[in-house]
């Protein structure tokens, strides 16, 4: 499921239902979290291995 689709998706429902815009805007926040952790641990992981091998 890619990002366009799940934010179109939600704005299709907030159009019908106002209640829905906060419940779609936590789950992305949520989602933006997970991927931020995951890019920045990746990242910091690829460091040590490059910082290792000098």
């Amino acid at each position: 499921m890619s990002y366009s689709f799940f934010f179109f998706h939600c704005l299709m429902i907030s159009s019908v239902c106002a209640h829905c815009v906060s419940v779609c805007t936590s789950i992305l926040l949520v989602y933006i979290n997970i991927y931020y952790i995951y890019f920045a641990t990746k990242t910091r992981n690829q460091c040590t291995h490059t910082h290792s091998y000098t």
